[in-house]
């Protein structure tokens, strides 16, 4: 029996939707192999960032890294680098040298550009930092603010037996109070060793 026109006009057209569901299909199927290979990629073959460390002497002022490139824990202890007066030290945390300003407290003057403002008491102050932590290492805390106006980290600083440092040079009448706000976590507990130092003539308070 002849196929009408109306049929064969039916029929391409049935074949045309065909061919289209076909093409579109494969478009699809293209799409996700290539969506997949993108996200794979990107799982798979992190971009290399390359870093280099300088070399940074134990006088540096942390022009280095910020204060909070890492976040201490209580288990983490660093060594002492260096003891730079009576409230400023120095410690090395993975190859790089970190100036640190013990907060809450200040020492008399011992390294002072300024050789006037150096004083006898200053001298006394730092004897008794180095005597205290010199080759040993130590661990930090920060308060709210990670730095001061000379670009030192402000820490509070503990050695492995627990000894509170900041505490430990007030307590023995080497250093004042110097309560700086937002960082006063600690103010109470060296409002009380500064008291004590005082009672017992420790120290600046001969």
């Amino acid at each position: 029996m002849p196929v009408s026109n109306k049929n064969k006009v039916g029929l391409y057209i049935l074949i045309l939707l065909s061919i289209c569901i076909l093409i579109g299909s494969l478009f699809v199927i293209a799409g996700c192999y290539k969506e997949k290979d993108s996200i794979d990629s990107v799982f798979t073959h992190p971009p290399v960032v390359q870093t280099q460390k300088a070399t940074i002497s134990a006088d540096d002022v942390n022009n280095d890294l910020p204060a909070w490139w890492f976040m201490p824990d209580k288990e983490s202890y660093f060594p002492v680098a260096k003891v730079v007066d009576g409230d400023t030290i120095v410690v090395r945390i993975d190859g790089w040298h970190r100036k640190l300003r013990l907060i809450g407290i200040d020492a008399p003057e011992s390294v002072h550009n300024d050789p006037q403002k150096n004083t006898p008491e200053g001298e006394e102050a730092y004897n008794f930092l180095n005597d205290l932590i010199a080759g040993q290492s130590v661990r930090l805390e920060y308060d709210i603010e990670y730095r001061d106006r000379f670009e030192r980290d402000l820490c509070y600083c503990y050695l492995p037996d627990g000894t509170f440092i900041n505490e430990a040079i007030v307590r023995a009448g080497h250093a004042r109070l110097m309560t700086l706000p937002p960082n006063i976590k600690y103010v109470e507990l060296l409002e009380a060793a500064s008291r004590a130092a005082q009672k017992d003539k420790l120290g600046i308070w001969r």
